[in-house]
């Protein structure tokens, strides 16, 4: 608190895991970088402002300060100049315009540059006395306008070609990200952005939407990969959707742990999730198999379904067990990944546990009658 040489920001390690980002981030878009620079200062000023949000930050940095020439428009159509004409002459000053390209060695195709620029010993206090060709005649750079000293920005972001601003901030850990960036979104829309100017949502936002995009299509894809692969080893749909239901059991039994314990649903717990699908199935898909084989050995229906409940009951909850356990330390050690070991665990430790009652009950309704 003591600290007066500079701006002191203090950011705190996230247990949401990759992929990382800004708590609050929104991206102004339009063609004037001045127009934007406005728009995200108010922005600025608002989440400073706001209880909860720390580190308030623009995208755009000032660099090194740039001599820029402010024409009087009035003065420039009295000597029936534009500022084109003008700016042309200052690059000419400057650095120089390539005339054309022309080949002097025939024996090679390389071409050399014609640049037309004035003598090398430019001086910016000589700048203001350049004499401008006008209908009028020469007149001074110096008599068309004003020069100024202006920060100049170290580099300008475009996005979809448009010209881009971002204002970012974090929000303290007792404050939802959702809710600040809700408030901060009701603000810009208050704004009235001019027409052509539009902002939109990223950092934490953005990336996590598209983490759950892509972690939604990877469990569509690994449901129908597992339900073909139970349709060829059992050589029945029924039996093979039979399997997959533990699916719904185990994502369920997360969602009812994380919301008792306060566990957000962060990316690397749909990992987590994601992982649920392969350790259930299989646990579900050694009773089906064990009924199976009961049957082919001829035992009685009811009793074929009781033997492969309670012979694979052992073997499930070791297994289960020795997983949990092995979970347990990098759940209750890393921040990281508490997401991923608790999805884990809570899929386990419930969905395997009703799994044993469920699965069979089911089988039992689903084939009775069909014994033979």
């Amino acid at each position: 608190k003591d600290y007066t040489a500079g701006t002191l920001s203090v950011s705190e390690s996230s247990g949401g895991g990759p992929p990382a980002g800004s708590d609050l981030n929104l991206k102004v878009l339009g063609p004037d970088l001045g127009e934007l620079t406005r728009i995200t200062d108010i922005l600025t000023e608002f989440l400073k402002k706001q209880p909860g949000v720390n580190n308030v930050a623009k995208s755009i940095k000032p660099g090194t300060s740039a001599l820029t020439f402010i024409p009087d428009y009035q003065k420039l159509a009295q000597n029936g100049l534009s500022a084109d004409s003008v700016g042309l002459w200052l690059r000419t000053y400057a650095s120089g315009f390539t005339l054309d390209s022309v080949n002097f060695d025939k024996n090679t195709t390389d071409e050399t540059d014609i640049v037309v620029k004035f003598d090398s010993n430019r001086d910016i206090k000589a700048l203001s006395s350049i004499m401008i060709p006008a209908s009028t005649g020469s007149v001074p750079l110096e008599s068309l306008g004003s020069f100024i000293v202006k920060a100049n920005p170290t580099a300008i972001s475009r996005e979809d070609g448009k010209r881009t601003i971002s204002v970012s901030a974090g929000v303290a850990p007792e404050y939802s990200v959702s809710d600040k960036n809700k408030e901060l979104q009701d603000y810009a829309n208050s704004l009235l952005l001019k027409p052509g100017y539009s902002y939109k949502t990223g950092g934490v936002n953005e990336e996590n939407q598209k983490s759950v995009t892509s972690i939604l299509q990877a469990m569509i894809v690994a449901a129908l990969l597992i339900l073909v692969t139970m349709v060829i080893q059992f050589g029945s749909y029924r039996q093979a959707v039979l399997v997959l239901l533990v699916i719904p059991l185990a994502v369920s039994s997360v969602f009812v742990a994380f919301a008792l314990t306060g566990t957000p649903l962060s990316f690397p717990a749909l990992i987590g999730v994601l992982s649920l699908f392969g350790i259930v199935v299989t646990n579900s898909m050694f009773i089906v198999d064990k009924i199976n084989l009961n049957l082919k050995q001829n035992m009685e229906f009811k009793e074929a379904i009781a033997d492969a409940g309670s012979s694979r009951m052992e073997p499930i909850i070791l297994t289960k067990l020795a997983t949990v356990f092995g979970l347990l330390p990098i759940t209750l050690a890393e921040p990281l990944w508490r997401g991923l070991g608790g999805a884990i665990i809570s899929g386990l430790l419930v969905a395997s546990t009703i799994m044993l009652l469920f699965i069979p009950v089911v089988y039992y309704n689903w084939f009775k009658g069909e014994e033979k």
